[in-house]
C-alpha cells in the first residue's frame, strides 16, 4: 500500500480503502505473494510419487503468474495516475 501511496502520491489510508485503488492492490498483493509460494516448493512444475520422478524443467508458473499480475497492478496504478506538485519560484 506504501507503494501505491508513493507512486500515485494520494492519501489510501488502511480502512475504508478507495474503490479505485483495489484492483490494483490486490493485483500487486498476489505479484508479491507468488514468488514466496515458489520458494516453499508449491509451484507444481515437479512432483514424486514413490520411485518416479517428474520435473516440468523452464520457468516456475508461479513466476510467470507473478510477472502478469504485477504488469496488470501497474497497469491500474498509471490509470489512476500521478499527483503532480508544482511551486512557483519567484526570481
Amino acid at each position: 500500500m506504501q507503494f501505491a501511496e508513493e507512486y500515485t502520491g494520494q492519501t489510501i489510508g488502511s480502512v475504508n480503502i478507495a474503490l479505485q485503488f483495489q484492483p490494483a492492490l490486490v493485483n500487486l498483493t498476489i505479484a508479491n505473494l507468488l514468488p514466496m509460494m515458489n520458494l516453499t516448493g508449491t509451484d507444481g512444475t515437479s512432483f514424486t510419487l514413490g520411485d518416479l520422478s517428474q520435473g516440468g524443467g523452464g520457468r516456475s508458473n508461479l513466476i510467470e503468474s507473478s510477472e502478469f499480475f504485477k504488469e496488470q497492478g501497474m497497469k491500474e496504478l498509471n490509470a489512476i495516475g500521478k499527483d503532480m506538485r508544482y511551486q512557483k519560484a519567484f526570481v
